[in-house]
């Protein structure tokens, strides 16, 4: 039995996706198939979150209006693991980028 076509397309996004993952691999991880699927997850967890909250800001300020500064601080907090990515793809450091992440998970705290 074949494939539902909403299957079909979900695995094609799911494999498109995993592709640009791969792609922001630094080049110095790319012949270490562990580091290479340790900086793959660390892209692909901390973008999705982040895109995801980011989606989300033009309906909540639609819906709510401005926000107050609590708020800002919090879409901040929730959009900057994508600058954790950027520094991963730039460096090869794991370490610098897991802090940008764990200080913007901070911010919730």
């Amino acid at each position: 039995m074949g494939m539902l076509p909403l299957e079909r397309c979900v695995l094609t996004l799911s494999a498109h996706f995993l592709n640009h993952m791969s792609a922001l691999a630094h080049s110095s991880v790319r012949n270490s198939p562990l580091e290479r699927a340790r900086h793959e997850m660390f892209f692909s967890v901390r973008f999705m979150g982040a895109a995801g909250a980011a989606a989300c800001i033009p309906m909540f300020i639609l819906l709510g209006g401005m926000p107050s500064l609590m708020q800002g601080i919090a879409f901040v907090c929730m959009v900057m693991p994508l600058f954790s990515v950027v520094t991963l793809s730039r460096t090869g450091n794991l370490l610098p980028a897991q802090v940008i992440s764990v200080v913007s998970m901070l911010g919730f705290a």
